[in-house]
């Protein structure tokens, strides 16, 4: 007669020993995701503290080759320097802080979009704020916490080799546009309260003079703001400095000696003092 061995069946997980172990996961991972989360904003706080010091030595790159002469937020460059025309590719554009920038080689370009409304391709950019959003945001926010400041502001980049001139003044050139995060301390009006200027300003008796800062102008670089999280230029209006970093709480600043700091946002002064007691200032005294 045939003998039959039992079968021996292998010994599995109970359903309470599984849910057990799935509760002592989701504790686990309650305690770390807090830190994990902080260690990502931190590594996202220098990477944006490394773009911003990157653009400012673009612009004291800048500084070095003109002279001491700080670029302008934005310009019709060749009514000011139509002697570098042919000679001096920095001035054969018209355009924003960053278009003038790039166009010249002191940052290395962006990715583009033939579209202003239209975001391009994600890839490497010095002017892409981690913590920001990436989409178009709006011109002039509510706030420096409303959300919408976190999106970046189009600015153009020409492609066509027919640039407006003295020689074609009405001539416009064939712009694509690339996405930018930060913002410059500069003004766009008759003026010279700000480290950098719109050159032809925008009012004055003569709107076509010169108006360029030169860096020694600065006399405490430490103090003073070169670049921020935000739109395009302060112009007056602060609410374009957007709170994005450290739970939407803080603001990252590069200071016109090159270092890059970050601070709460509610406390930054308002655009408009000239108390030389207050730090970090946007403007210069006694205006």
């Amino acid at each position: 007669m045939s003998r039959f061995l039992p079968c021996r069946r292998h010994a599995g997980f109970s359903l309470i020993e599984m849910i057990v172990v799935v509760a002592i996961l989701i504790i686990l991972l309650a305690l770390l995701t807090p830190t994990l989360m902080a260690a990502m904003e931190r590594a996202r706080l220098v990477q944006c503290s490394a773009n911003l010091r990157t653009i400012h030595q673009g612009i004291l790159a800048f500084a070095e080759d003109k002279e001491g002469i700080l670029p302008p937020s934005s310009s019709r460059p060749w009514r000011l320097y139509p002697e570098y025309w042919e000679a001096d590719v920095m001035h054969r554009w018209a355009g924003s802080w960053p278009t003038l920038l790039v166009k010249a080689g002191y940052l290395p370009k962006p990715p583009t979009t033939e579209d202003s409304s239209v975001m391009p391709p994600r890839g490497q950019s010095v002017f892409w704020c981690p913590s920001g959003r990436y989409e178009i945001g709006v011109f002039t926010p509510s706030s420096m916490f409303d959300e919408r400041g976190k999106g970046a502001w189009m600015t153009e980049y020409p492609v066509t080799d027919v640039p407006h001139g003295p020689n074609n003044p009405s001539t416009e050139a064939t712009y694509h546009w690339f996405p930018v995060w930060y913002g410059l301390n500069g003004d766009t009006f008759y003026g010279d309260r700000y480290p950098y200027l719109r050159n032809p300003n925008d009012g004055g008796s003569d709107p076509r003079r010169p108006t360029l800062q030169h860096i020694d102008r600065v006399q405490n670089p430490t103090a003073m703001i070169s670049l921020y999280d935000g739109i395009w230029l302060v112009n007056r209006v602060t609410s374009r400095v957007n709170a994005r970093h450290l739970r939407s709480t803080h603001t990252n600043l590069a200071m016109m000696d090159g270092s890059v700091r970050h601070f709460e946002t509610a406390t930054l002064p308002p655009h408009g003092s000239t108390d030389p007691t207050l730090y970090p200032r946007w403007r210069f005294g006694n205006y």
